[in-house]
């Protein structure tokens, strides 16, 4: 069988859109682990906000996951964290942290395949969807026996976003399993990144979307509240992506967007207080259906 251009051309993108740090940015023992559905190891770290960390047991251990959460045992709301690219789970944790203690809740990050001490191999799309299907197995059906939370969101960032959506659109239809979707700093799609394609026909975009992460195609399909977060100034992943996203919501996700005076990496830099605000807001929005919540203001941490 013959290669067909729509497929070296994603060979071409996911080349190119596949950058892991060259050392992981943690140690191996720090992870828990996971597998694939095609047996690959999938590193993953469950990060808590300073406060639950300190009332630890004295016998739990720091760096073992699977013995956390027995202590406090009230339950806060988890984040499921997919991470941008050319970064691991040790360049995301202080990120993680800065959420955990923020938002009070916990978070869950985890590397692709050939991402820290996940396993070596295909750096794919498909294979970063099963990575994160093989985690949100875990959270729903082994975390809850070691570590009980009570709301589940979704939350990527560039390039994660994209398993995000994909988790999000496809447990979609079942009710109850996550809250509301977060997406900071979205790629529409790896064509409409790669080749600033806002231009181009629709008719030619929908085709060309499907090669490389089709977010803008994916979001129709998610049935939870989503919000949208993206730099006016990011020239990375330009703003357009975020319209773009934002225009496939269903309208009964609809969920105001943040569009911010930032670039691509420096939002939760420039503007803390704001991000956490409205990450609040939404939280809040997600569990009540109050859009005009009163949440106070952050204390930047």
């Amino acid at each position: 069988m013959g290669t067909t251009p729509s497929r070296l051309f994603a060979y071409s993108i996911q080349s190119l859109a596949f950058t892991p740090p060259q050392t992981p940015g943690y140690g191996e023992s720090e992870a828990e682990y996971v597998k694939t559905i095609d047996n690959l190891r999938i590193a993953i770290m469950l990060v808590r906000p300073a406060q639950a960390d300190e009332a630890r047991c004295v016998a739990d251990p720091p760096n073992d996951m699977r013995r956390r959460g027995g202590c406090d045992g009230a339950g806060r709301d988890l984040i499921l964290y997919s991470h941008g690219n050319a970064e691991d789970m040790g360049g995301a944790k202080d990120h993680g942290h800065w959420l955990a203690d923020n938002l009070d809740c916990d978070v869950v990050l985890f590397d692709y395949v050939n991402y820290g001490h996940s396993s070596v191999g295909l750096m794919s799309e498909e294979n970063m969807y099963r990575a994160i299907d093989a985690v949100f197995e875990y959270v729903s059906h082994e975390l809850p026996l070691k570590h009980k939370y009570k709301h589940l969101f979704l939350m990527g960032r560039s390039l994660g976003t994209t398993a995000s959506v994909h988790l999000a659109s496809k447990i979609g239809r079942h009710q109850g399993l996550y809250k509301g979707l977060i997406l900071q700093s979205p790629l529409a799609s790896g064509f409409r990144v790669l080749c600033h394609a806002h231009n181009v026909p629709d008719s030619i975009c929908r085709v060309m979307d499907r090669v490389f992460c089709p977010v803008v195609q994916e979001v129709g399909r998610v049935e939870q509240p989503v919000f949208v977060i993206h730099g006016t100034r990011d020239e990375i992943v330009c703003i357009e992506n975020a319209h773009d996203v934002q225009s496939k919501v269903q309208t009964k996700c609809y969920y105001p967007p943040l569009y911010i005076e930032a670039g691509h990496n420096d939002i939760e830099l420039r503007f803390p207080d704001i991000l956490i605000d409205e990450l609040r807001r939404f939280i809040h929005y997600c569990k009540t259906g109050n859009m005009q919540a009163d949440i106070p203001s952050s204390s930047y941490t």
